[in-house]
């Protein structure tokens, strides 16, 4: 009998041990969280320190060519780092994925609308040509009744 109390310091000594684990796991996921958004934040205010505003990126695009280079050279590090942040935040390549998703649905809905606008345009060429006969056939009968034709019959 004497054992079962020892199993259960011990038992409780491991649960403690397992909550300390835990809680450390979780503080590291919450620093881990912590240094994403730094991260993020970052990027983003790399992003807006390089394309400021966009009178800012107005100016700098009108500016001598130094400036135009520098201004190059920036984007191009920008894109790097973007390409670093994506590998780093999105190695299964999500955002590429839903982007290429998203841009084939807007070709696929694009190319809807150019067929309902194929088919508009059939309609319209056809109502055209009705409402062109329908004028010649207009036209012919007033001629005909102005040189004294009675082309209707009467009742």
């Amino acid at each position: 009998m004497a054992t079962q109390p020892i199993m259960l310091v011990e038992e409780a000594e491991t649960a403690i041990h397992d909550l300390e684990l835990t809680k450390k796991k979780i503080k590291t996921a919450f620093q881990n969280a912590d240094d994403t958004i730094k991260d993020m934040d970052n990027f983003l205010e790399q992003v807006t320190w390089i394309h400021g505003s966009p009178s800012e990126l107005k100016t700098e695009l009108r500016a001598p060519t130094n400036d135009q280079d520098k201004l190059k050279s920036d984007m191009e590090n920008s894109k790097a780092d973007m390409a670093e942040f994506l590998k780093k935040y999105d190695p299964t390549n999500q955002v590429q994925k839903v982007t290429a998703k998203a841009l084939e649905e807007a070709n696929t809905k694009r190319g809807r609308l150019v067929d309902k606008i194929a088919k508009l345009d059939d309609v319209v060429d056809s109502l055209k040509a009705e409402y062109s006969g329908l004028k010649a056939k207009n036209l012919e009968l007033k001629r005909g009744t102005k040189e004294g034709e009675n082309i209707l019959p009467r009742h």
